[in-house]
Parts: C-alpha cells; structure tokens; sequence
C-alpha cells in the first residue's frame, strides 16, 4: 500500500535524528542509500542530516519503494522510540501510518534494574503491520506470537513467521501465504515432537496425532485440519491471492497457532 507525503516526512525527520555516520548505515540497511547525497556536497560544504534524510526518503517516495520506507519507519521507532518518553514525532507518525492503512503498536515491557538501587526502565518494541481486523488487531496478535515462538526455541517457525509478516507488509500476499504455511507446520510438528515424542515430518500427520494422543478434542482437530488444508493454497504464484485474502489468513493461522502454544503445549 502507498504512503503519504506526510508519513514520508515523518520518517524523514526521524531519522534525521541518527548521528551522520548511523544515518548512512541505516539508509543502507532499508534500501534506500542511493538517494542519499552523502555528508559534503561538491564544494566540501556538509551536508546537513536533515536534508540527507529528506533527500533519500524523497528518491524513494518517486520510485514508490514502499517496503524500504516501512523498513525505515521500523528501524526509526524501535531504535529513537524504544525507551524514555516517547517522541512527538513516534505518536504523529503511529497516526499517519494508520491513516495510510497500517498499525504501528508499540508492546511495552520493563527492563531490569541495573543494581540494587536502580529502578526498571521501560522498553517499547515496535511492530508496523497493514490494518488488520478492529476487533482483534493483527499487529498486536502477530507481536505475541513472535515472542511465543522465540521464548519455546521454535527459531525455525519464528524465522518463517516473520518473512511471513514481512511479506505482507510489502503487499506479497501469496508469499506471506506460503510462510505462513511452513510457519504453521514446523509448529505443529515441533508440539508433536516435543509432547509425544513422534518422529514424523507433515503437518497434516502432526495433528493425526495430536487428535489421537487427546491433546485436541475432535472439533479442534476438524477445525485445525480444515486450516491446514486451507493453507496449502493460494500461495507462491503471483495472482493468485489478495490482502483482503492474505490478512484473513494470517489472522485465522496466528490465532490458531496461539491457541496451540497455549493450550495443548
């Protein structure tokens, strides 16, 4: 989906506030560096951060490379808007970015004190998402399944979930469809592994047994397999999905998966 030019500029005086050596790297890392005039102009004269920041998300506004400036966006919050007060700039752009179509949810968490007489700092972590359902928001559900995953070790599922979640951020719904798939099967083949010590590897066999050991009930098991089935399409081939398509799956598989972790593990 497209961003404004009032989201591009927020982003742009964001990360107008990294020093001039983390600007250029983070330009680097969102893919977006080759609008960025560098530190000196032609005569040697500097170049303020602000104008090298406006000048790259400026290129990349014209080229509609919006993946990069949700990349930008990102890096920005999690790393100038994680912990403290937060920013005028963090609360303009969360709305901008909402008005665009996108979620920016910030899951706040309190570090330890540093010492017996330190006091614990809060900590936010940043998840920018397409708008999901108003009643259940996506990014909020995506966020807490990402921290279930990594806290259980399933660093395979986590890896497939969040180049699911990437891709649909950039609009490549049949390629978040298919990570989504293979993020649902290590999962359900782990929890098999893990509780009955099976040694198969298919999801669809996973829940044979974990209907057959009664960790599922028979209508979790018809509901989750129906999923699974459902899962194995509309994926990898451009064309073949959509985002209306390509949220409703990744909403009905996340809560699926969540609901797993939490009450069959």
């Amino acid at each position: 989906m497209p961003l404004s030019q009032r989201t591009v500029g927020l982003i742009a005086q964001a990360a107008s506030e990294f020093g001039h050596a983390s600007l250029s790297t983070e330009l680097l890392k969102a893919g977006i560096a080759d609008g960025d005039p560098g530190q000196l102009d032609r005569a040697g004269k500097s170049i303020a951060r602000d104008k090298r920041a406006a000048a790259a998300v400026k290129d990349a506004l014209a080229k509609k490379r919006w993946p990069e400036l949700l990349a930008l966006a990102d890096t920005v919050l999690n790393r100038l808007a994680s912990q403290g007060e937060m920013p005028s700039w963090a609360t303009e752009l969360g709305l901008s970015l909402r008005a665009d179509g996108y979620d920016a949810i910030a899951v706040e968490t309190e570090d330890e004190a540093p010492g017996f007489w330190g006091s614990p700092t809060a900590k936010r972590t940043w998840k920018i998402s397409p708008l999901g359902d108003e009643d259940v928001p996506l990014a909020a559900n995506a966020t807490a399944l990402a921290a279930d995953l990594k806290s259980r070790g399933m660093d395979i599922a986590a890896n497939h979930f969040d180049q699911a979640f990437q891709s649909l951020m950039a609009g490549r719904w049949e390629a978040a469809n298919g990570q989504l798939r293979a993020t649902y099967e290590d999962v359900l083949i782990e929890v098999a592994r893990t509780r009955f010590g099976w040694t198969g590897n298919s999801g669809g066999q996973a829940l044979d047994v974990l209907h057959g050991k009664k960790a599922l009930n028979d209508h979790e098991h018809d509901y989750l397999k129906g999923l699974w089935g459902m899962s194995h399409t509309n994926g990898s081939h451009p064309g073949m999905s959509n985002q209306t398509e390509a949220q409703i799956r990744m909403q009905a598989i996340v809560a699926a998966i969540r609901f797993i972790l939490n009450g069959v593990v």
